[in-house]
């Protein structure tokens, strides 16, 4: 029986050819890595076609060779590339819209205007949504898709303005007084899309942990452009103003949310080539202007000036409401 055991090594070890190590362990299998289906020739179209769609026109880096291969860096093409296709977009709009006699529009704010009184704050407008909707960190915005979606909210404007039920402001008097049943349901399915929009952007922002950020944004643009207006009656939220305020916030690097930023950005192109930079407390702000502030000397009969001060050396006229601009009150849908 014992000479049938096998023979023992001074380590203690079985000299025995047999191998005791797991067969797993003494020869691990390498997996085989899987290899992907081939590409079909629709999807190989369809990857071309939105190549072909976000292409830009131009390089978001430029290298001029004759000026010893001097590079623009994209910090400089990129802000250059998104005045320059806004402003055209914006010249474009105002011939279109004017094309379309059915489409609102101010026939008396021509090119002339719009450069005399705010193709300023247009580029200012237009800094700050490049800023905050991020397209320094994106590609530029001479693509097809950029262009594209944008004429699609101008054109989408147009057609809104064709029908009855559509042809309200956004103000307090309007909303409570004036809105036919239809703006409403209208409102309601916007609100519904944006409502879906919005929290794809906040699930996002949260997995990329970013959220943070973003409401730090949105919380501080609310308090510099809404609230130091929100409490006046006069206040009239123009398209370009509500579509400027959403559109910069959809500044993550997903499609949808490019797709988002460009649509709302041709609400506000189409809104400044439409009806131009209205002011945001309407008339009440244009009188401050011409009257309050400017002492416009057409307007001297709403001056008030205190018979005692020299009128050459400080008039101080102090501002006359006009009663011939009534305050709406929404809480009052009878007053006129």
């Amino acid at each position: 029986m014992d000479s049938a055991q096998p023979l023992m090594n001074i380590t203690g070890t079985c000299d025995s050819d047999s191998d005791d190590t797991p067969p797993d362990t003494a020869h691990p299998k390498v997996p085989t890595p899987l290899s992907s289906p081939p590409i079909t020739e629709r999807q190989a179209i369809i990857q071309r076609i939105l190549r072909l769609f976000q292409r830009t026109l131009l390089p978001d880096t430029l290298t001029i060779p004759r000026l010893n291969d001097t590079s623009i860096p994209s910090t400089h093409v990129l802000p250059l590339k998104f005045f320059l296709i806004t402003y055209l977009l914006t010249l474009f709009s105002h011939w279109w819209i004017r094309q379309n006699p059915s489409w609102g529009y101010n026939p008396s704010y021509t090119l002339q205007r719009f450069h005399l009184y705010d193709f300023n704050e247009v580029l200012l407008d237009s800094l700050w949504f490049y800023v905050v909707g991020r397209w320094w960190d994106k590609k530029g915005v001479d693509s097809p898709q950029f262009i594209l979606t944008t004429l699609l909210r101008v054109y989408f404007f147009g057609i809104l303005d064709t029908f009855d039920w559509a042809k309200y402001s956004i103000t307090s008097y309007d909303i409570m007084c004036r809105w036919p049943w239809q703006l409403f349901l209208f409102t309601s399915f916007i609100i519904l899309l944006a409502s879906f929009l919005t929290c794809l952007h906040v699930i996002k922002a949260y997995h990329d942990k970013i959220l943070l950020g973003r409401l730090s944004e949105i919380f501080l643009c609310v308090c510099v452009f809404i609230l130091p207006i929100a409490t006046d009656s006069s206040t009239h939220y123009h398209h370009w103003f509500t579509a400027w305020f959403i559109g910069q916030h959809a500044n993550q690097k997903y499609w949808w949310s490019v797709s988002c930023s460009a649509l709302l950005w041709g609400g506000y192109i189409n809104g400044i080539a439409s009806w131009g930079r209205g002011a945001m407390l309407g008339c009440k702000e244009g009188f401050w202007m011409v009257v309050g502030s400017q002492y416009c000397t057409f307007m001297e009969c709403y001056f008030d000036v205190d018979d005692d001060i020299n009128d050459d050396v400080d008039p101080s006229p102090s501002p006359i409401i006009p009663n011939f601009i009534p305050t709406l009150d929404w809480r009052n849908c009878s007053a006129t």
